[in-house]
Parts: structure tokens; C-alpha cells; sequence
């Protein structure tokens, strides 16, 4: 099970609530050049209620300074800030046999114990254009019309062998990306 070293420090952020100035009503930008691998290179998220067909999803579409290379995982992680949870659309191994898309509830408390612990999590769908990722899930494990998201933050995160960190299946990586987070004002319809 590939799990995003920055993700656990996404959510980390997110519990920490809203700082700054407000970006954008639906997503935040992140400095060009603060990552040196330009595919990993967060520029812009944006996060969106949307409906496929006739189910409401949480949609998030991250872009890139370059065209995805073919190696990065992505997720981007929105929070209410009024309760202590997080949920996480994240996609890897995209196009190939072991590509995996989700959403995954994390509560507030877990980012030290993220690797070892089970999330509630649903499928997801991931897209590739050009140099913009795009993941999108049914609402599910706790996602619901009327819930307020506040925050966002997004990582881009790079899988190696290595001792970092013991998954629930006993896999180990240590992780490398960019990662970026601001405010939002999204409503699920």
C-alpha cells in the first residue's frame, strides 16, 4: 500500500487552521521553481463540488510546471477547520498496473501514526492532461451536501525503497515533492 510521505504533513497543516490572506474561492497557488523536479512542481489547485451524471464529487485538479512524468503520486487534502478531520483525494501509480485513486477520511490527531493506520477510504478516478492531474471521487466517508470546506493543502510525493516508513503492509519508502496549502471557500452541493 503506497502511502505519501507529505500527506501526513498536509493534514498536519490543515488541522492548524486558516493563516494569511485569502487566495482564490476554490483553490490557492503555489510559487513556481520552490520544487526542482518541475513535474512535481505544484503551480495551482483547485478543488470543486461537481456532479458525474447524477452524483455529487469532490473534485481536485492540480497543475503542474511540466507535463506529468510518469512517477509522481499527487493528493490534495481539504478540511472544514471546524471539525478535526481531513479528507484526501490522492492517486499514484498512474497508468500503470498498480495505479491507485481515493478518497481517504484522516482525523486530526493521526499524522504522526499515519502509516500505520487504516483510513476509512473510497475509489476515486484520476485524469491526465498535459501538465494537469485531476481526481475525483463520489462523496463518501463522511463527505456530505452542506459541508463547508475552508482549507486545501496538495503534495506531490515521489515513492523509493528505503527503512522511512513501514506500511500496514509491511511495504517501506521514504518519500520526496512539493507540497503547497491555503484557504478555500467550497460548499458540497
Amino acid at each position: 500500500m503506497r502511502r505519501y510521505v507529505l500527506t501526513a504533513v498536509a493534514v498536519a497543516l490543515l488541522a492548524a487552521g486558516p493563516a494569511g490572506a485569502a487566495p482564490p474561492r476554490n483553490g490557492f497557488k503555489d510559487p513556481a521553481g520552490d520544487w526542482a523536479v518541475k513535474s512535481q512542481d505544484i503551480l495551482d489547485v483547485r478543488v470543486s463540488a461537481v456532479r458525474i451524471g447524477k452524483t455529487p464529487a469532490l473534485r481536485a485538479v492540480i497543475t503542474l510546471a511540466a507535463p506529468y512524468d510518469g512517477v509522481a503520486g499527487y493528493g490534495v487534502g481539504v478540511s472544514p477547520y471546524t471539525t478535526c478531520e481531513t479528507w484526501v483525494l490522492k492517486a499514484s501509480g498512474i497508468g500503470g498496473d498498480r495505479q491507485d485513486a481515493r478518497l481517504e477520511h484522516v482525523l486530526c490527531g493521526e499524522p504522526g501514526r499515519y502509516y500505520t493506520t487504516a483510513h476509512p477510504s473510497a475509489p476515486a478516478t484520476v485524469s491526465v492532461a498535459g501538465n494537469t492531474v485531476t481526481v475525483t471521487a463520489p462523496y463518501a466517508v463522511g463527505l456530505k451536501k452542506g459541508l463547508r470546506l475552508r482549507g486545501a493543502s496538495a503534495s506531490a510525493s515521489v515513492m523509493f525503497a528505503g527503512v522511512w516508513v513501514v506500511n500496514l503492509d509491511g511495504s517501506t519508502f521514504v518519500g520526496s515533492g512539493d507540497i503547497g496549502y491555503g484557504e478555500i471557500d467550497v460548499t458540497l452541493r
